[in-house]
């Protein structure tokens, strides 16, 4: 994917589009980041056939963002969106796919509930055993 520099019109380098498959565009869709190596990937994935629609090597919601705008009408397709509760792809989102409903994946909402339960249980042991909590 290239850009280009609107003041001087000079094209710079984008971060590359290794996979761009529209036809892989269903009505359950997936966005999600991946670390290969020490590069950052995001991948938009068809929930049902399990495809990759697409993959950019970037996790920069205004990147992702340009790259799924790439799809232009077969976006309409898309019945629900599954993601992280990333801001970035929050915003991706509720931008490029105005008529999916968000589902925020369920491996993310029990990491935020195992993160409050152990923030609770951090909390209650020292007392439950007679010590002080510090900040107490």
């Amino acid at each position: 994917m290239e850009n280009v520099d609107e003041q001087t019109g000079e094209i710079t380098k984008g971060k590359p589009l290794y996979v761009f498959k529209p036809e892989n565009i269903g009505s359950k869709m997936s966005i999600d980041d991946k670390a290969i190596g020490h590069e950052g990937f995001s991948i938009l994935s068809n929930g049902e056939t399990g495809k990759i629609a697409m993959m950019i090597e970037s996790c920069k919601s205004v990147e992702v963002a340009q790259a799924v705008s790439l799809f232009g009408n077969d976006l309409n397709k898309v019945v629900s969106i599954s993601c992280d509760m990333a801001a970035g792809y929050l915003n991706v989102c509720s931008e490029e796919l105005p008529r999916a409903k968000v589902v925020i994946d369920k491996f993310h909402v029990m990491q935020y509930v195992y993160d409050a339960v152990l923030g609770v249980r951090t909390r209650i042991i020292p007392i439950a055993i007679g010590k002080s909590y510090p900040g107490n």
